[in-house]
């Protein structure tokens, strides 16, 4: 997830607060940044230029405190973190400075619209999530509840949400190769078999493109993200353009912004 750092999720102070809200300058920005985002979302058919919405996005991650924060029970933290952001980081990617996008989650049956520079050719982008969300949910009550979690592991939980109890639930030792073949890549194969599957119903789906999004916050460097993760895209998209039609094109992306695979492009040397 966002908040995570390393192997231990520590209490996220732009998640948690139960104090008044102080304005700062800081604070104000924030709410600008988010209010924008929230009547903007509203306007069936609005189109963002792309230096507007990424002026926003960059504004929430930037000054997001323990005072402002997108919290949790939000119905647009999810929609933030696991499409808007990761969208924008699609149309950051294709260097298209006269870029529009529309994001199209709550009136289409896609998620969101590209239309692209002087051609004003639209395409459309679908998004899905290569994220155990409810253990991450699980995690994130934990980290409520005693100010850290272990990350990147099952959390050892009995009993359902109104009555729950947390095991020990201790930092173990990790081996991040094991990590990468029994519980990574699972989720990403079986997040594009979903996509897949819905595509058979969902003729929106033919000729559109694919974003995949997990958390990469366990490899921190850039490049050593490009060295640990390309390979697991390669091995995703190992049958080429079959791996993934109906759609044309695949985008791998890291919850953090940090890191994104194009299937246009494939692997790249470290």
């Amino acid at each position: 997830m966002h908040s995570l750092n390393g192997m231990t999720s520590e209490r996220a102070p732009h998640q948690f607060s139960d104090g008044c809200q102080s304005i700062t300058p800081s604070t104000e920005k924030f709410n600008w940044a988010l209010e924008q985002l929230k009547e903007k979302l509203k306007l069936n058919g609005y189109k963002f230029s792309l230096n507007a919405i990424k002026e926003i996005i960059d504004t929430i991650l930037a000054h997001g405190s323990a005072d402002a924060y997108i919290d949790l029970k939000d119905r647009l933290h999810n929609r933030f973190f696991h499409e808007i952001h990761p969208i924008v980081g699609i149309v950051d990617s294709l260097e298209c400075a006269n870029c529009q996008i529309e994001l199209t989650g709550t009136h289409q049956r896609y998620d969101g619209l590209i239309i692209l520079g002087e051609e004003d050719r639209q395409q459309r982008v679908e998004i899905t999530t290569a994220i155990d969300s409810h253990n991450d949910a699980l995690m994130m009550e934990l980290v409520e509840k005693e100010g850290h979690a272990p990350a990147f592991v099952k959390i050892v939980v009995n009993g359902n949400k109104n009555k729950r109890e947390f095991g020990q639930n201790q930092l173990s030792s990790f081996k991040k190769k094991e990590y990468f073949c029994e519980t990574l890549f699972p989720l990403l194969e079986n997040a594009l078999k979903r996509k897949l599957n819905k595509a058979k119903e969902n003729l929106d789906y033919v000729d559109g493109w694919l974003g995949i999004v997990f958390d990469d916050w366990l490899v921190p460097q850039e490049d050593a993200k490009i060295t640990d993760f390309d390979p697991l895209c390669s091995q995703l998209l190992r049958d080429g353009v079959n791996s993934y039609t109906p759609f044309t094109r695949v985008f791998v992306v890291g919850i953090s912004g940090k890191y994104l695979f194009d299937s246009e492009q494939g692997p790249r040397s470290r």
